[in-house]
């Protein structure tokens, strides 16, 4: 292979020891100096193009890329290297950074955005829940409504319980005010009952004032007659403006809607064990 030709040999003639009478052609450079500026050009062109890599031949000159066999890689100089790659290296880190920074946020944009559509659909769904709930007590509550209107108890002062059986009537006790009401309510829904008390003078309840009713029952035997009764009447207690009711050593009261162990009094029927006591408050 033909090595890469060579400037001419010799010394570089300085454009100021060339003969003074022959003045160069215009447009033509001379000779010296393009030997002086070719290195430098091409070394930038070079840099710029290949990564600041040159080729030089043996004797000096850059060689582009893919050129003679003989030809030698040597870097270029730190000068140009700071010129073309260290700049391009800046600007390549500074889009990567931007880069990231964009992506970021990006992410967290669309991490609030999430986050905010989290919380709104959470608020909604309580409000949907508390609204249900509401509707669902409304509807219990109207029910409700509905079947103790269903259970309301008769005001007939003369009636029949169930099972068409006669009683007899609240005058034969001397009852008066809510106790009649009471004692019809009583007698037409309830049987087995085996006596009834009334109206008692030497009582200290409202016995005396026939506005108390004793509902006889057999101790123990019989103790479910009598809870079914009081629970009865605990149900139906402000339609029949009931004051207290007393059975088995438990007392319950509207005030303090609860059954209540009573003190021990000595005795079945001072402990009602044998009925069930109920006061009217008027």
């Amino acid at each position: 292979m033909a090595s890469p030709r060579r400037i001419a040999d010799g010394p570089a003639l300085d454009p100021l020891d060339a003969p003074q009478d022959s003045a160069p052609r215009r447009g033509v450079v001379k000779r010296g100096v393009r030997a002086r500026l070719l290195p430098s050009a091409v070394a930038l062109a070079t840099a710029a193009t290949a990564g600041a890599l040159v080729l030089t031949s043996s004797s000096g000159l850059p060689f582009a890329a893919g050129g003679a066999s003989s030809a030698s890689a040597t870097t270029a100089p730190a000068g140009q290297a700071t010129l073309f790659g260290a700049s391009s290296a800046t600007s390549a880190a500074q889009v990567v950074s931007q880069s990231e920074e964009y992506a970021s946020a990006v992410a967290e944009s669309a991490r609030i955005t999430a986050q905010r559509a989290a919380a709104e659909q959470a608020a909604a769904d309580k409000a949907a829940a508390e609204k249900a709930a509401a509707e669902k007590a409304a509807a219990e509550k109207k029910a409700a409504a509905a079947k103790a209107a269903t259970q309301k108890v008769t005001t007939t002062t003369t009636a029949a319980t169930a099972s068409n059986k006669k009683f007899a009537p609240a005058s034969n006790y001397e009852l008066r005010g809510g106790a009649v009401k009471t004692y019809n309510a009583v007698m037409s829904n309830f049987s087995g009952i085996n006596s009834v008390g009334g109206y008692r003078a030497s009582s200290l309840s409202n016995h005396q004032l026939g506005l108390a009713i004793d509902f006889m029952i057999t101790p123990g035997s019989e103790s479910a007659l009598g809870w079914s009764i009081a629970k009865y009447l605990v149900a139906h207690a402000s339609e029949l403006n009931v004051d207290h009711i007393i059975f088995e050593q438990k007392i319950w009261t509207p005030a303090n809607p609860t059954w209540r162990l009573m003190e021990d009094r000595g005795s079945v029927t001072d402990n009602h064990y044998d009925h069930v006591h109920v006061s009217m408050k008027s």
